[in-house]
């Protein structure tokens, strides 16, 4: 079973002195939905859940998030920020960029970001990312950031996920030549949540956003987005200062705030 003291020795001192608690499950529902059901921390302050298994983990628009024992790392971070952030709906945009930056440094060498909360490797989807904001007396100013990352998922699965959705998936046995264990794994992905929430709450629209650029999967490449309104085709470019995805369509250049985005193309799906 992960365990928080071993995770906490790995971080360094003024992330424990920022850390209220990390709790660990065996086994739970979600871990996002657990800390939902906490008081959130004071500002500036931050509230870790892991487990080894999620029974109806979640990803973005409901979807299911498949979480079996050892498969996976399924881990999430309740935040406060001091002042509701300008764009707070980019953070999941900030906290992504700050995942691929990790796992480059691990040796993921072909990390990418699929706008927008998909992590990919190897041209498929290695994890997710769901940023869930509650108010406090009338500001969003807490939130509830989930990740899921593929470890090491079974053949069965891989199969299953990619006829569901046709959609490729990746997993960190395929890019690296060791998996580092759920603890070790788990730190650096708590070091990422810590700084990407820090580097956004700064305001540094900027540094977080060019960081994403990065890590774009899908510039100027053909997509399909399925969003209210009717479908937008065209070509992906990049994501604005408020992290709305450019896409060049009939000539003009227009803003997505919200959709599910496919290549055009085979195994194209919706992640």
């Amino acid at each position: 079973m992960i365990n928080a003291e071993d995770i906490l020795r790995r971080l360094t001192a003024a992330e424990r002195k920022s850390i209220d608690g990390i709790d660990c499950f065996d086994e739970i529902d979600s871990t996002n939905d657990w800390l939902m059901t906490l008081a959130p921390p004071a500002p500036g302050r931050f509230q870790f859940a892991i487990a080894d298994e999620q029974t109806a983990g979640r990803g973005l628009h409901d979807r299911s998030w498949a979480s079996p024992r050892g498969a996976g790392l399924y881990l999430s971070m309740a935040y406060t920020f001091a002042e509701t952030p300008r764009h707070l709906q980019a953070l999941t945009l900030a906290i992504g960029a700050s995942v691929a930056e990790a796992l480059l440094e691990m040796g993921v060498i072909d990390v990418a970001l699929k706008w927008p909360n998909d992590i990919m490797a190897r041209d498929g989807k290695l994890g997710g990312i769901l940023t869930e904001a509650r108010s406090q007396q009338g500001r969003f100013s807490n939130v509830v950031v989930g990740l899921g990352l593929n470890a090491d998922l079974p053949d069965e699965l891989r199969e299953k996920l990619e006829s569901e959705r046709t959609l490729r998936v990746s997993d960190l046995q395929a890019c690296l030549d060791a998996v580092p264990d759920l603890d070790e794994l788990a730190a650096i992905v708590i070091h990422s949540l810590i700084k990407g929430s820090t580097r956004f709450s700064d305001d540094a629209a900027d540094e977080w956003r060019d960081a994403w650029q990065r890590y774009d999967w899908l510039r100027d490449k053909g997509i399909y987005i399925e969003q209210l309104g009717g479908p937008v085709v065209g070509t992906a470019q990049g994501i604005d200062t408020d992290g709305a995805l450019l896409v060049r369509t009939k000539g003009q250049v227009v803003r997505v705030v919200a959709g599910t985005v496919a290549l055009q193309g085979p195994m194209e799906g919706f992640a």
